[in-house]
């Protein structure tokens, strides 16, 4: 999962008592205010391959959580480093916007 300028990217309530353990894997969380809200009186969160970016707080709340938030901004990230955006856009034409779209792929941009 990508999360990508969230103000809070996930968030993990319960009610005290119940103890379970929740397990976020494979995420990358991008440019958020808050990654990870962690708000469990019982029970756990258990991080497997999750990593962060420009985040202003990976892990809030009191809950307890396992395992770590790596900081890595390789190519998931390259628009901080580069300043340009390495996903498809769209282009729409802005003197008739009634038009369709056209797709943009990512080879047609130069950086």
């Amino acid at each position: 999962m990508r999360v990508r300028w969230a103000a809070k990217g996930i968030q993990f309530d319960g009610n005290a008592g119940v103890n379970v353990t929740h397990t976020l894997s494979n995420s990358i969380f991008d440019q958020c205010q808050i990654a990870l809200q962690n708000n469990l009186p019982s029970g756990s969160v258990a991080l497997s391959n999750v990593k962060q970016c420009g985040v202003a707080n990976a892990i809030a709340g009191s809950g307890i959580y396992t395992g770590t938030m790596a900081f890595d901004c390789g190519i998931a990230n390259a628009s901080v480093s580069t300043d340009h955006q390495l996903e498809p856009a769209v282009a729409v034409n802005p003197s008739n916007p009634t038009l369709p779209g056209v797709e943009v792929p990512l080879s047609w941009w130069s950086m």
